[in-house]
């Protein structure tokens, strides 16, 4: 499960990060290896975002020696810089554009596993009032259902979330 919602996520970021696309899923294969190989050892300490944190530090600590062991490669063939730094941030700004698109990411992934549980006028109450803020009352008119059907809805499928958000981290 881990890897069916993450590689894709991991994948795009490194492509973001202008990392090589024929490099690109062997550094990702190397995270999650670094990942399953520190699991272990990872301790949640309660607070929200623990494992996001944590993750993104091994990505960027990831990507980071890529480039470094690229400079080096490309300094012993070539005799010149590439330039890596000019377009590489520092690491601590890597952890920190990891955890901006993290979230809206995984949400997207996690709704995404999920939607097929639910009937169409469920999920679509579920985006109207959880996602488009559209106000109860008016979800229920627009869907020609009562007010607590919506309410129903959404805490149905917010439910279903959460159980698979926490069992994600708990597996994991």
């Amino acid at each position: 499960m881990f890897c069916k919602i993450y590689q894709p996520f991991i994948r795009s970021h490194l492509l973001a990060r202008k990392i090589c696309a024929g490099d690109v899923d062997d550094v990702a294969q190397e995270i999650l290896s670094r990942v399953f190989r520190s699991l272990p050892s990872f301790a949640h300490n309660g607070r929200c975002g623990a494992f996001r944190k944590w993750l993104g530090q091994i990505v960027s600590q990831q990507t980071w020696q890529y480039f470094q062991l690229r400079q080096k490669q490309l300094a012993v063939s070539l005799v010149v810089s590439d330039g890596f730094e000019e377009f590489l941030p520092a690491p601590d700004e890597m952890e920190s554009q990891w955890e901006s698109e993290h979230d809206h990411y995984l949400l997207g992934r996690l709704l995404e596993l999920i939607k097929p549980e639910f009937t169409e006028t469920t999920w679509r109450a579920f985006q109207m009032t959880a996602i488009g803020n559209v106000a109860v009352d008016s979800a229920a008119q627009q869907l020609g259902v009562s007010v607590n059907a919506i309410v129903i809805a959404k805490s149905r499928v917010l439910r279903r979330l959460r159980i698979l958000g926490k069992d994600l981290i708990e597996t994991f």
